[in-house]
């Protein structure tokens, strides 16, 4: 095999970042028609493990996982504001980092409310991805 073919064949199977909505209405909105599920991450910038949870969500196999099943949304609230507090409990997002899969209709169908090893990341995405698509 050439290198060029070589060059291809891995560039055409190395999964892609990670397209995030600017907000949950276009998230939601993207998710109907691509027929995914959303994934919403609350995040805080003063949150150390926000941090790790984002660097664990940007990895090409976490990555891998979560974009054919989900469009994902970063829900920022850093700044405690009436908007982010009305957003953290709709979710019953009680603790940061947290991430919520749900279905477009709204459904929750998996949750993870701290940092956690990859490896149960993986378990909790396939699960969600099982059950999100409507």
């Amino acid at each position: 095999m050439s290198l060029r073919w070589l060059v291809l064949l891995v560039a055409c199977s190395s999964p892609k970042p990670l397209v995030w909505a600017p907000d949950e209405t276009h998230a939601f909105e993207r998710a109907r028609t691509e027929h995914k599920g959303v994934m919403l991450e609350f995040y805080a910038r003063w949150a150390m493990p926000s941090e790790e949870l984002r660097h664990e969500l940007s990895s090409a196999k976490i990555a891998g996982l979560i974009a054919p099943a989900f469009v994902p949304v970063t829900i920022d609230v850093s700044d405690d504001s009436d908007a982010s507090q009305a957003q953290r409990a709709r979710y019953n997002a009680q603790t940061i980092p947290y991430i919520v899969f749900v279905t477009t209709s709204g459904k929750v169908v998996e949750r993870v409310d701290r940092l956690i090893e990859a490896d149960a990341l993986t378990n909790v995405i396939e699960h969600a991805a099982s059950l999100a698509r409507e």
